[in-house]
Parts: structure tokens; C-alpha cells; sequence
């Protein structure tokens, strides 16, 4: 019996230190695995975030690019509105040339679009148009 006394200790240690060092391994091994897991979750949040930023960027440019569309579409239609008032402009200016040529045509006994030498090179006419046309350009350039 006093053998078994003798061993009882150093076996009671022996087992105690198994179970002791099995629970420091699996308190070892669960912190290694929650530290895992936290940089997962950490890694996951980072390429959610680069996600979000990616698409943010992605929608900024298609804002962008929509804006410069518009204001391209608006400076085209700016364009042709001018265009457009300048050939009016120009027309009205022939118009009033035309009519001022028929109208000295009458005066001098003639019919409509003579072409009478003196009034078709009319220094005084011919300058009034030049000078309204010029003005049609300045305005609408």
C-alpha cells in the first residue's frame, strides 16, 4: 500500500497537469481562432469598403460624365440658336437692302430689281449693308 501511495501523487500531478495543459491548449487554440476571425472580418470589412469607394467613384464618373453631356448639349443648342438668329439677322439685312434697291428702282421710273448701275453701286446703300451685316456679326459670334 505504500507503493500505491507513492504513486498516487506523482500520478494525481501527472494527470492534473494533462488537464491543465489541455485546457491552456484549447484557450491557446480559441484565441488563435477569434484572432483569425477577427482579421477576417476585418479583411471582409476592408473589401466592402473598397467595394462601396469603387461604386461611389464608378457613380461620380457617370455624374460627371453626364454633366459635361449637358453642358456639351447646351452649347449646342447655344450654337444653333445663334446660328440660327445670325442667318436671321443677315436675312433681314439682305431683305432691307432688297427693298431699298426696288424702291429706288421705282423712283427712277424702273421696274423692281433693275439693276441700275447707279443705285446697284451705290456707295451709300452698298456701305449701310456691309454695316449692318458687320453688326449681325458682332452680335451674334
Amino acid at each position: 500500500m505504500d507503493k500505491i501511495n507513492q504513486l498516487t501523487l506523482p500520478a494525481t500531478i501527472l494527470i492534473a497537469s494533462i488537464i491543465l495543459g489541455g485546457f491552456y491548449y484549447f484557450s491557446e487554440v480559441s484565441k488563435e481562432k477569434s484572432i483569425e476571425r477577427q482579421q477576417q472580418i476585418e479583411i471582409q470589412a476592408k473589401t466592402e469598403a473598397d467595394k462601396v469607394k469603387a461604386e461611389q467613384n464608378k457613380t461620380q464618373q457617370q455624374i460627371d460624365l453626364q454633366a459635361k453631356a449637358n453642358q456639351e448639349y447646351i452649347k449646342l443648342q447655344a450654337n444653333k440658336v445663334r446660328q440660327a438668329n445670325l442667318s436671321a439677322c443677315l436675312k433681314t439685312v439682305e431683305d432691307n437692302y432688297q427693298a431699298n434697291f426696288n424702291d429706288y428702282c421705282i423712283l427712277e421710273g424702273k421696274e423692281p430689281n433693275c439693276k441700275s448701275i447707279k443705285i446697284y453701286h451705290n456707295e451709300d446703300v452698298l456701305a449701310t449693308e456691309k454695316n449692318e451685316k458687320e453688326d449681325c456679326y458682332k452680335q451674334y459670334k
